[in-house]
């Protein structure tokens, strides 16, 4: 599975890359099983799967994410936590329309 990576500083470096603010696209097989654990485990990175197309981004993975972005303070005016917070989180993009039903799941999971 391809896998996207950002750090939070620019030429930030692990695992034998300088890793970017805006991330970039790995391909499958780049990174081994013991670099993607680096990875996943260091403050400075995010990372997560590239989903092609064809794939739905996970429900539960999306509301965890955004209540994450609500507790952090990442909301838009309505209340509802910003897709680019979400976004940072889980490592990928997702659409407005994601985030509205991952906001409604977490709601109703924390009533």
């Amino acid at each position: 599975m391809k896998v996207f990576v950002k750090s939070r500083t620019d030429g930030f470096r692990r695992c034998g890359v300088a890793h970017t603010r805006e991330g970039r696209e790995f391909p499958d097989g780049f990174f081994s099983e013991e670099q993607l654990m680096q990875l996943n485990e260091d403050p400075e990175i995010t990372m997560g799967p590239v989903l092609d197309d064809t794939e739905e981004p996970n429900l539960e993975d999306l509301a965890e994410a955004a209540g994450k972005a609500i507790e952090d303070g990442n909301t838009i005016a309505s209340g509802a936590p910003s897709v680019e917070a979400m976004e940072e989180i889980l490592g990928y993009s997702i659409t407005s329309e994601q985030r509205a039903v991952a906001w409604a799941a977490w709601k109703n999971g924390n009533k």
